[in-house]
């Protein structure tokens, strides 16, 4: 799971941005670069408690930002590496079915309802609602605007180096 940010403009900025000479460019990748690695670290700084309590940290570890350059966009892509099958899931929720569940090497099965110990033979399939945890979307809905600064930033540097 994965969610794609693409900064496309009209001819006229395309032409303008490769106009600069290569070093000029690097800069303004740079700057992507710093994005993607300030939106990674808020994802997982989320996932360490803020959105979702981790219990192995397997979801955090597999968070990536990459930036990649085309000649007429940049795109920044950020999300789980796709080695976590329950990303999407915390992500935007849904309805798991969880199949009948008997005692291999016990008699019984013991779990937790609430705070109440139940026993039990085994257990009926039934439908669990995970609710949606999101972030990633509600990363880059709080980072979002900070996009602009970020642009500005990189046009003054690029302009100081153009010098």
């Amino acid at each position: 799971m994965s969610m794609l940010f693409q900064l496309r403009g009209d001819s006229t900025v395309i032409e303008f941005l490769q106009s600069y000479p290569a070093r000029v460019q690097d800069v303004i990748l740079r700057k992507w670069q710093e994005a993607a690695t300030r939106i990674s670290d808020r994802i997982k700084q989320k996932l360490s408690g803020e959105v979702l309590h981790p219990k192995t940290g397997r979801l955090r570890a597999s968070i990536v930002a990459r930036v990649y350059a085309g000649k007429s966009h940049v795109t920044l892509s950020t999300g789980s590496r796709g080695d976590v099958p329950y990303a999407a899931l915390h992500e935007y929720g849904g309805t798991v079915l969880i199949p009948p569940i008997v005692p291999i090497k016990a008699s019984v099965l013991r779990f937790y309802t609430g705070y109440a110990k139940v026993f039990a033979r085994h257990t009926a399939a039934h439908l669990v609602n995970i609710p949606e945890r999101s972030y990633v979307r509600s990363t880059m809905d709080e980072m979002i605007p900070s996009f602009s600064d970020l642009l500005i930033d990189a046009a003054i540097e690029a302009r100081s180096r153009r010098r």
